[in-house]
């Protein structure tokens, strides 16, 4: 039996599995658009546009109820922000560093050093096409040296050389083509992507999800060889229904979010790509869908698609086959909160701290 809850907009909550059990309460009122998570260390993009620095020890300890904790750290932010990740270089003492990358909706990247978390510094602003929205950003060590991939809506994968953070360089950018037919004519067109993960047993293999622009929308599921960065291939491509806006990784199945519902794919065999489940919901759209650490749980962000109702259902994935709906959290309930546009999840296997950017 799913169980159901409310929450005030940009209200922070926090889940405890206790067997078969999801727990939910409010927790930490820190109005964050954003935010990231290292080892020791929590990075927030607040909603009064700032960057805030928490160890990871002030959050884990909150007790519900109180006021939020201080940040250790604080720095403005100069540019809107849709997402950010962080980047550590490893070194002895002081040559050990800590950046953060924070992606500006349509322009580029903020990039922050945050090595002295009292004190962060904005190193500099990295500036790319400018035309199309920043889907994703992930970080990647390639060989020798490291990467960021970020995925622009209309205009492809971006590969990014990072190894002076301050600095970065695109070096390539990898598009994917189909042919539509248009006026009777075929023509080439550009894939819209929206999503990337990675193989959890070989770094050589990544999973990227797009769709055909046009109505009816058509999804297409990739799996790509990135073993060349600089010259990825295709290995093979499952069509699926609806319009996908992003993808997880867990045990050899990748999680798709999709205006179909929440698409379930077993890349057991990455030659041979299954889809073997598509689990719907009683409100419409799957904006999004993040993976509780331990990998038994599915958060996935819905929406109307009259863009009225939006919430967070939480399904029990611990059998691909038997899907379980176990929480239902109607985030919002109006038009100027409509939906969760971005899930985190951070912390142990049992605790799972979720802030949702709405």
């Amino acid at each position: 039996m799913a169980m159901s809850a409310f929450a005030e907009p940009n209200n922070n909550v926090i889940l405890e599995e206790d067997g078969d059990v999801v727990e939910l309460w409010l927790e930490i009122p820190i109005y964050s658009k954003t935010l990231t998570q290292s080892r020791y260390f929590t990075y927030v993009v607040t909603m009064d546009n700032k960057l805030n620095i928490y160890s990871n020890d002030q959050l884990y300890d909150y007790v519900p109820g109180e006021p939020a904790p201080e940040p250790i750290g604080s720095t403005g932010i100069s540019q809107s922000i849709r997402d950010i990740t962080y980047y550590r270089t490893y070194g002895h003492g002081s040559n050990s560093k800590m950046y953060i990358f924070a992606s500006i909706p349509y322009s580029g990247y903020v990039i922050y050093d945050v090595s002295d978390p009292e004190d962060p510094k904005e190193l500099s602003v990295f500036r790319t096409d400018g035309s199309t929205v920043i889907m994703q950003s992930e970080i990647i060590r390639h060989g020798y040296n490291t990467y960021l991939l970020s995925l622009h809506y209309h205009s492809g994968i971006y590969i990014i050389n990072i190894n002076d953070p301050a600095n970065p360089v695109v070096e390539d950018i990898y598009r994917i083509e189909y042919t539509k037919n248009v006026d009777g004519i075929d023509r080439p067109q550009l894939l819209s992507v929206s999503g990337i993960a990675f193989d959890e047993y070989n770094d050589d293999y990544a999973y990227v999800v797009g769709f055909q622009n046009g109505y009816p929308y058509k999804d297409n599921f990739y799996v790509l060889d990135i073993s060349n960065l600089l010259d990825i291939q295709i290995v093979k491509i499952l069509e699926t229904s609806g319009r996908s806006d992003g993808v997880q990784y867990r045990n050899r199945k990748v999680y798709i979010a999709s205006s179909s519902g929440m698409h379930m794919v077993s890349v057991r065999n990455r030659w041979r790509p299954r889809l073997i489940n598509t689990v719907t919901n009683e409100i419409g759209y799957v904006d999004s869908v993040t993976l509780s650490t331990n990998g038994n749980f599915a958060f996935t962000a819905v929406e109307s698609p009259s863009g009225w109702n939006g919430g967070l259902n939480i399904y029990d994935i611990s059998n691909s086959y038997d899907v379980e709906l176990v929480l239902i959290l109607f985030i919002v309930k109006n038009r100027m909160f409509r939906c969760i546009t971005n899930m985190k999840i951070i912390g142990d296997a049992r605790h799972w701290h979720m802030y949702p950017e709405v």
